[in-house]
């Protein structure tokens, strides 16, 4: 069964399934675990708008702006959910830089990693002595642009 929480490259069309494309991502990473399971998942973590409050010697002066896509964020954590080759997979699209796809299975985004914290990871070592390595994460997505 595909994992419903993917982040794969841009050269296909966006899809809420990208481990059933035809053609496949050059670059597929999906999660181990669904974080809704038992981690924490947001995809409205960010800014509601923008502005600012300019004080002034009568009142203020309010300023809003547009909010922008790019103003949210989306945030996903887990503990102990990932194995050894998808937390390699995804510090190799962390480095990488640039944009991907990212689905929960039911919308899709084009994203960056926050910088310089977008992706952190912890290795549980008692999990590691018992012969079974996993680690817990913390990835922060900035959206770019909303693809479905």
């Amino acid at each position: 069964m595909p994992h419903k929480f993917a982040i794969y490259s841009t050269d296909i069309a966006a899809t809420l399934t990208p481990s059933e494309a035809d053609p496949a991502p050059a670059t597929l990473v999906e999660l181990d675990q669904d974080p809704t399971l038992g981690g924490e998942y947001d995809p409205e973590a960010g800014q509601a708008g923008r502005g600012s409050v300019i004080p002034t010697v009568g009142g203020a002066v309010f300023q809003e702006f547009p909010s922008r896509l790019s103003d949210q964020r989306i945030a996903f954590s887990d503990t102990d959910a990932l194995e050894e080759d998808t937390v390699e997979a995804l510090r190799t699209l962390f480095t990488t830089g640039g944009e991907w796809f990212f689905t929960d299975g039911y919308n899709c985004w084009r994203v960056r990693f926050l910088r310089p914290d977008g992706l952190k990871v912890r290795r549980n070592l008692l999990w590691s002595y018992h012969g079974a390595p996993r680690w817990s994460y913390e990835i922060t997505l900035v959206p770019v642009e909303a693809m479905l």
